[in-house]
């Protein structure tokens, strides 16, 4: 509520300048040495919102290239994390259907991907150490 009172207030503020340039019309004179620029006010009024969009799209634009870095991590992140999930659940549904060749492959993958190495371990092991799922 309070940044469209803002809006409501910047676009009448201009509004009004807008009107004001259009009653008065004025010039700008720009004197460099030798040479002068004259610019009717409306001109320079334009320019400078002109160069204010220019400035906010580039600095926009420069900030999402930066990002661009973290954006690609985090996706390769969540595949990590979600190959650790399938590996995790599948792990688990093995270890209830006690199919130890199963439990240590996945658990062993889990080790590999970078899930807690201490627990994976040990649970990889504890299904090294059961015999073979009988048939």
């Amino acid at each position: 509520m309070k940044r469209f009172i803002c809006l409501i207030l910047l676009l009448l503020a201009l509004a009004y300048v807008g009107v004001l340039l259009y009653q008065q019309p004025g010039y700008l004179v720009l004197q460099l040495k030798q040479s002068s620029l004259s610019a009717p006010l409306w001109l320079v009024a334009l320019g400078v919102i002109i160069f204010v969009i220019l400035v906010t799209v580039i600095w926009k634009g420069i900030a999402a290239l930066f990002l661009i870095p973290s954006k690609i991590k985090g996706h390769f992140d969540r595949n990590r994390e979600q190959k650790q999930k399938q590996h995790l659940d599948a792990g688990l549904r093995a270890w209830m259907a006690k199919d130890w060749a199963a439990v240590d492959k996945h658990f062993t993958e889990l080790n590999h991907s970078g899930w807690d190495p201490t627990l994976a371990q040990l649970i990889a092991n504890h299904a090294n150490n059961q015999p073979a799922k009988a048939n």
